[in-house]
């Protein structure tokens, strides 16, 4: 993640790290994202609402930020989710705040990433 250049929030594999929790995989994942902070007040537009304290079910988070997903897929088509664990949990694990060379005000989150269940989703395949 480019964390000077970039204006656009990112969850790069976001799918993977919560996939890593199934059985046979790791209990747990990290999800670590770097935005300004005017990236991250867009909470109706952006998924940053995976950053707070939250139970997902799997639907919800591909439903809720389809146009971010469709975006990463047209970047790289390891980034839109093949399946996804239900339901997931996220808990707010750290919080740095920076100042970009041109003052941008910008914060980066860590989120623990948990999925408890053992059911997933699997989204319509993308064209």
């Amino acid at each position: 993640m480019n964390l000077v250049g970039d204006r656009q929030l990112r969850h790069d594999r976001a799918g993977d790290a919560v996939d890593r929790q199934r059985p046979g995989h790791a209990p747990l994942g990290q999800l670590l994202a770097g935005a300004p902070d005017s990236e991250w007040a867009r909470a109706q537009r952006a998924p940053t609402r995976l950053f707070d304290v939250g139970c997902w079910p799997g639907d919800t988070i591909v439903a809720s930020a389809q146009t971010w997903w469709t975006a990463w897929h047209g970047e790289s088509e390891n980034t839109y989710p093949l399946r996804v664990p239900t339901p997931i949990l996220t808990i707010p694990a750290g919080l740095a705040r920076w100042t970009a060379p041109d003052e941008t005000q910008w914060t980066i989150k860590l989120v623990r990433v948990e999925a408890p269940g053992d059911e997933v989703f699997v989204p319509a395949p993308r064209a």
